[in-house]
């Protein structure tokens, strides 16, 4: 199993895309296709999972993330999942969760909410592994009423 970042653990109250990652041939050595029999090159394949991991969100706010690629650095991008969430995540504990690092206490996470999502299950078939130029990334799509504290990652 491969494992790679699309965005580091972060607290934002803000609508925010993280960069991306280059998905293309030339980063990860991707495929554009790995289907069947005889396939070449290192496709994630029916194997792909993306995982958000929200450490905490403020009681009261809501929050959007979308799943996006593209071919040509976000000019225009792909649409492949959607999540909504409403605070709270990330329960309030004795051991203190009073600033913006929401679901953290004395260095923990408390009660994070994992989603993930598969290949076949969420149109991530649609991806553009391979392809030159292709990225893929998270986006905090929206956030109000507080501050969300997440990462995310895919692993094949």
């Amino acid at each position: 199993m491969t494992i790679i970042r699309l965005q580091t653990r972060q607290s934002e109250d803000s609508a925010t895309a993280s960069v991306g990652i280059d998905i293309s041939y030339s980063t990860y050595g991707f495929a554009t296709s790995g289907w069947g029999i005889g396939a070449t090159g290192n496709y994630p394949g029916n194997g792909l999972k993306v995982h958000l991991l929200v450490y905490g969100l403020d009681a009261g706010a809501k929050a959007q993330f979308t799943i996006e690629s593209s071919e040509n650095a976000f000019e225009t991008l792909t649409q492949h999942a959607t999540c909504f969430l409403s605070g709270s995540i990330g329960a309030t504990s004795p051991h203190g969760d009073e600033d913006d690092a929401e679901g953290v206490a004395a260095s923990f996470p408390v009660n994070p909410q994992h989603f993930i999502w598969g290949l076949l299950d969420q149109n991530l078939n649609a991806i553009p592994f391979g392809t030159s130029s292709a990225v893929l990334r998270v986006n905090l799509v929206s956030i109000s009423g507080g501050y969300v504290d997440y990462e995310a990652w895919f692993q094949f």
